[in-house]
């Protein structure tokens, strides 16, 4: 596993899901995102995520309910938008402002259920 630099106390380290297909969930989390990843056994792979939170996918249905959401920095959100478009991701909301200059945030279902948050401050 890649260890990644330690966090201020309070700060988010690590994140896990499910994908029911963790091969196709590897293509486009890598393709969009740039995660890179590692196998942790016959249904976990574990990722790392440049400077931020690492974490597990598991092989599995995705989660059903929406309360708890992963965001992901982007540096573009049209165009992570588009790209997610080539490999199956649909948006359920598009760019909105935060307010208060706080960014702007999208919602995406990814092609494994899952509902991810995408934020940048432009």
């Amino acid at each position: 596993m890649t260890e990644n630099a330690p966090s201020p106390h309070g700060t988010v380290c690590h994140v896990e899901f499910n994908a029911p297909d963790l091969g196709a969930a590897q293509t486009w989390y890598a393709a969009l995102f740039g995660w890179t990843f590692q196998p942790m056994g016959p249904e976990t792979v574990y990722f790392t995520a440049g400077a931020g939170p690492c974490g597990c996918i598991y092989a599995g249905p995705p989660a059903t309910c929406a309360t708890n959401r992963i965001y992901v920095t982007v540096d573009d959100i049209a165009a992570t938008i588009a790209k997610g478009a080539e490999h199956g991701v649909e948006v359920e909301k598009d760019k909105t402002a935060i307010g208060d200059d706080f960014g702007y945030y999208a919602h995406l279902r990814m092609p494994d259920g899952n509902l991810i948050g995408i934020w940048s401050k432009a």
